[in-house]
């Protein structure tokens, strides 16, 4: 008798992390995002006319966001990726994201104090305000996302005559 051949074996091509963790990771990625990005403008100029000048967060309290987004790398590969957060890196990546949002809010606080020389805040630092305090809430489980739904499994074969 023939008997059908087994089918080809499947390539697993995903990622597996636990939706938690992908998800603190892509907070991670926004905020590095935004670091890359501005986060001061200056405008050397008369009504918009002249140089402008601009920085990103890849120096002074900007390292600290930095530091921030490596905390979230490192906790989120560490242990098992299939399991959620356990309690200690569960502090870490809460405590990373708020590394993310102090760097970016104490460079924030230092343009607005000097707004007066045409200093003025740009899109990275507010991405990375924004995905430090997400980041914050994702993890310590105040926002939470509907979990996916479950695959039907297949069906069984059909018994055999």
């Amino acid at each position: 008798m023939n008997q059908p051949a087994p089918p080809p074996p499947t390539q697993n091509t995903h990622i597996n992390l636990h939706q938690q963790k992908l998800f603190a990771l892509i907070g991670a990625g926004i905020g590095l995002l935004g670091m890359i990005l501005p986060w001061s403008v200056v405008n050397m100029g008369l009504g918009g006319f002249g140089a402008s000048q601009s920085s990103n967060g890849f120096g002074g309290w900007g390292l600290l966001s930095l530091l921030g987004v490596v905390g979230v790398i490192v906790a989120s590969l560490i242990g098992d990726k299939m399991k959620p957060f356990d309690a200690n890196f569960k502090l870490v990546a809460i405590g990373s994201f708020g590394a993310i949002l102090l760097g970016a809010f104490i460079v924030f606080m230092q343009i607005s104090g000097n707004r007066g020389f045409g200093l003025k805040t740009g899109i990275g630092l507010w991405i990375c305000i924004i995905a430090g305090v997400l980041g914050i809430l994702w993890c310590a489980g105040i926002i939470k996302l509907p979990p996916k739904n479950p695959t039907q499994p297949p069906l069984p074969p059909p018994p055999a005559r």
